[in-house]
């Protein structure tokens, strides 16, 4: 499974957010201790097989949902300081997660949707978590939401 280019991600999350987004290569990967409070989404295709996984750290997941809730900065910042995403913002983080489905819409790729979001992340399953901290076929990304704030996002290809 082929994943998308950071420009198309770029342009998607600045569409959505209406706002600037930076990203840049992360110089250390999505790990365990990222994802705490946060949200892991899956995509899968026609015939139920996981072909990828998005993971985002906490604070990527604080400033992207609060962000496109046009929710106050400040709030993004207190979610992060107390390791909890709340309830709205989850679900507008999952929204994001699932319009992400249309970035593998690429030649050759299967179409896939967005199937599971588990959050905290913690409740994925072992194998599932396995898969995104470890496997290699991989973008690790510092993603940076002007007004906001910045934090990381891992997009992994399943096969």
């Amino acid at each position: 499974m082929q994943l998308p280019p950071t420009k198309n991600l770029k342009d998607l999350l600045e569409g959505m957010l209406g706002r600037d987004v930076d990203l840049d290569p992360s110089a250390k990967p999505l790990d365990s201790i990222d994802t705490v409070g946060s949200l892991i989404a899956t995509y899968r295709d026609d015939d139920f097989g996981l072909r990828a996984l998005l993971g985002w750290s906490l604070p990527a997941g604080a400033h992207v949902g609060t962000s496109i809730g046009l929710l106050p900065a400040p709030l993004a910042k207190d979610m992060v300081a107390d390791r909890a995403l709340r309830a709205d913002v989850v679900d507008n983080l999952a929204e994001v997660s699932n319009v992400m489905a249309a970035l593998f819409d690429l030649p050759g790729n299967p179409h896939v949707r967005m199937v599971e979001r588990f959050h905290p992340a913690a409740t994925a399953p072992a194998e599932l978590a396995a898969v995104l901290y470890r496997h290699a076929d991989r973008i690790d990304l510092d993603v940076s939401v002007k007004g906001y704030g910045a934090g990381k996002l891992a997009l992994v290809s399943c096969g």
